[in-house]
């Protein structure tokens, strides 16, 4: 009975992760999409192989990582379309992070489901995300205003320090 209950509740956490992951990921996707088209651009979601092999062999240490993909430009814009792009993805990435914590303090039940381990993950996908390198985000902000990209990168890496025990 005790093996049976322990496999149900270990059911009901992973399948809570991996809703809230995807709820994650096409809350970024559409958003960023949305963004993008209202620059003429697309956006597209990307598989990536070498990450989905690393998740593989790191899912057996903490912090949990998903690396399966990335997003991506589509067309050449502006520096300012893809700089209001890649703020839209920080703070979205940001914004279900949130959420989980609202959710958590509403619901403190909700727990068990799991659903907030990937909320660190997104924070902190936020703040990688800002480093300034060829198709991060971070390279797009900083392009576009250096005014916007600072703040925004001390903010993520603040939340990432005060939020520690979600992320690692």
């Amino acid at each position: 009975m005790n093996k049976l209950t322990f496999d149900l509740s270990f059911l009901i956490f992973i399948l809570g992760a991996m809703t809230y992951s995807i709820f994650g990921m096409f809350s970024i996707y559409y958003l960023r999409r949305r963004s993008c088209r209202a620059h003429g651009l697309d956006t597209q979601f990307m598989f990536w192989p070498i990450g989905i092999a690393l998740t593989l062999i790191f899912s057996i240490f903490r912090p949990f990582w998903i690396l399966i993909g990335y997003f991506f430009i589509e067309g050449e814009g502006t520096a300012q379309a893809r700089g209001r792009i890649g703020i839209v993805s920080t703070f979205t990435s940001i914004g279900i992070f949130f959420l989980s914590l609202l959710i958590l303090a509403l619901f403190p039940a909700m727990r068990v489901t799991g659903f907030w381990i990937p909320s660190g993950i997104f924070l902190l996908i936020s703040m990688l995300n800002m480093i300034p390198i060829w198709g991060l985000d971070g390279q797009y902000i900083l392009e576009w205003e250096p005014k916007y990209y600072w703040p925004t990168l001390v903010s993520t890496i603040l939340l990432v320090i005060i939020f520690r025990g979600f992320v690692f």
